[in-house]
């Protein structure tokens, strides 16, 4: 039964601040607490466990999904239209048989493991060619075709697993498909990442207050109120006590008969 996600984030946005974002995300990952990079360490490590069928399923979506809209005149993170179904044009998008035979050496993948790269760097892509497969991605979320999308954001989590804004996508796509337990992982994760994140942060407490955990996602939204109200942060502070209201309204909701 699909669940209604009444805070889904602008993705819009966040698709503009992509190529930007991409070269800082990276620079705070590798800034992390020991601890939590070797969290991030062993993601990466079980991200290349099903790299090869998430590789397989998102390509074949995100392939089919930018072909589409290439096709029909919609340009793409900078990508012009093509006007026509050519694989031709998105083949930019796939890494080489060299690059992904890399990943066969084991001391390429362990050197590359303990490094922290994103994997689409190791794999040859450009920023620009993440940035059209996560346009695409939302794209298939606004058109809630929400196994489409949380295959796609599969794939970019394997390919790029600290960029926040993927594990967002990510989230609202499990959210949608009633994978709540799965969501409150994916979600902690971009709340880990992006600290500052209102979307993650209402997200993640919509998926709690889900699953009859409102008062861990009171606490949440509590700790953030105390921090804007400490730091002087007015708009901040209004928009999480706005947050709080929501949050109290939708936890008081009857919830829908499976």
């Amino acid at each position: 039964m699909q669940q209604t996600v009444s805070w889904d984030p602008d993705f819009e946005a966040a698709v503009a601040r992509f190529q930007e974002s991409a070269i800082s995300a990276q620079a705070k990952a590798e800034s992390i607490h020991p601890f939590d990079r070797e969290l991030f360490v062993s993601s990466l490590r079980e991200q290349l466990l099903s790299f090869y069928t998430d590789i397989q399923k998102g390509y074949e979506v995100l392939a089919h999904t930018v072909l589409d809209l290439s096709a029909s005149g919609v340009t793409l993170a900078g990508m012009p239209p093509t006007g026509k179904k050519s694989m031709k044009a998105v083949k930019h998008l796939f890494p080489s048989q060299e690059a992904i035979d890399k990943f066969s050496d084991e001391k390429f993948v362990s050197k590359w493991a303990e490094e922290g790269k994103p994997m689409y760097e190791a794999l040859g892509l450009t920023t620009q060619a993440v940035a059209i497969m996560y346009e695409a991605s939302c794209y298939l979320l606004k058109e809630n075709r929400d196994n489409d999308a949380r295959a796609s954001f599969r794939l970019l989590l394997v390919l790029a697993p600290h960029m926040a804004d993927f594990w967002i996508g990510y989230g609202v796509a499990q959210i949608r498909l009633g994978q709540l337990e799965e969501s409150i992982e994916s979600l902690e994760r971009a709340v880990s990442l992006d600290p500052q994140s209102l979307q993650a942060l209402l997200l993640l407490c919509r998926a709690l207050a889900e699953l009859n955990r409102r008062g861990e996602a009171e606490a949440r939204l509590n700790a953030r109120i105390d921090e804007a109200a400490r730091t002087g942060d007015q708009e901040r502070y209004e928009l999480l006590e706005s947050a709080r209201f929501e949050l109290a309204r939708f936890a008081s909701q009857p919830k829908p008969l499976e």
